[in-house]
């Protein structure tokens, strides 16, 4: 609220002239039923219906006055000269360019079905995904120890996550997935990460919280639990077409943006001095 405040109060409104429209005085600030106005119709529908009452309106209107009051003493005080303050402002003043002169001309609408379409040809993998499963392990050197790990979690009741996560602090010799109760996360069918034996092993477990037999690997003998299944997606164009069209567009603002900066830096002497970067000195971070 306070940003859209300095818009109505910081100057005159357009209708301070009329005293019938003038709702209330601060000094040389002005506020009047236009400011109240413009405020009021700012906000989102659903927050303009709070306004339609007499008592409301005072209490904005009262906020408004507290506000320049608050202003006013910050001046006298010389924070207006405050560095913070004039950052503030600069923001403030691109923010409203960037609104004005980007994004109230790029909609996205404005992007064509057919470069939508496109993308999502040749952009396959962002729109699908094969079947995966995610699998816990217990990972031990010995295949008799493996044997004995594997009764020790088939006796568990298929929920106890937590039984099969003491069995994994117990015996695992995995030490990478032993900290994270075993889990290996999701993995599909093409992965490389993990041995093709212990992949086919883990998408042969039928069911949720099913154990496989001991899966032998160069790596030592495992004991999956399948915890997750998440099945094949393909999402059709006609589901993800908005979504790329905002994709778009962003990135034709931001390409627009670069190019309209690029361009200004033209008509404004600037200097860099890259050099002297070297005498940036970055405080460390605590406990460094």
């Amino acid at each position: 609220m306070a940003l859209s405040l300095v818009i109505a109060c910081h100057k005159k409104g357009n209708d301070a002239g009329d005293s019938s429209q003038v709702l209330a005085k601060i000094d040389q600030r002005v506020i009047t039923v236009g400011d109240l106005e413009r405020h009021i119709q700012k906000q989102p529908p659903f927050a303009r219906a709070r306004y339609s009452s007499p008592e409301s309106k005072r209490q904005l209107l009262d906020h408004m006055v507290r506000f320049e009051v608050m202003a006013r003493e910050a001046e006298k005080r010389g924070y207006h000269g405050d560095s913070g303050v004039a950052e503030l402002r600069k923001q403030h003043m691109i923010n409203r360019l960037v609104q004005r002169e980007f994004d109230a001309q790029l909609k996205v609408d404005d992007v064509p079905e057919a470069e939508a379409k496109r993308y999502y040809e040749e952009h396959p993998a962002e729109f699908s995904r094969d079947e995966e499963v995610r699998i816990s392990q217990i990972l031990v050197k010995d295949k008799g120890r493996a044997a004995k790990v594997e009764a020790e979690a088939r006796a568990l009741a298929p929920a106890d996550e937590r039984g099969f996560r003491d069995l994994v602090a117990k015996h695992s010799e995995d030490e990478s997935s032993k900290s994270r109760g075993g889990d290996l996360m999701f993995l599909d069918r093409r992965t490389l990460v993990h041995p093709k034996a212990l992949v086919e092993a883990a998408f042969a477990i039928e069911e949720v919280n099913g154990v496989s037999p001991v899966v032998e690997t160069e790596k030592g003998f495992h004991v999956l639990r399948l915890t997750q299944r998440r099945p094949a997606l393909s999402r059709p164009f006609a589901d993800v077409k908005r979504e790329i069209r905002t994709r778009l567009l962003q990135e034709k603002r931001a390409k627009r943006m670069d190019e309209w900066v690029a361009e200004m830096r033209k008509q404004i002497k600037v200097e860099v001095f890259e050099d002297r970067l070297k005498e940036v000195r970055v405080a460390p971070t605590v406990g460094s």
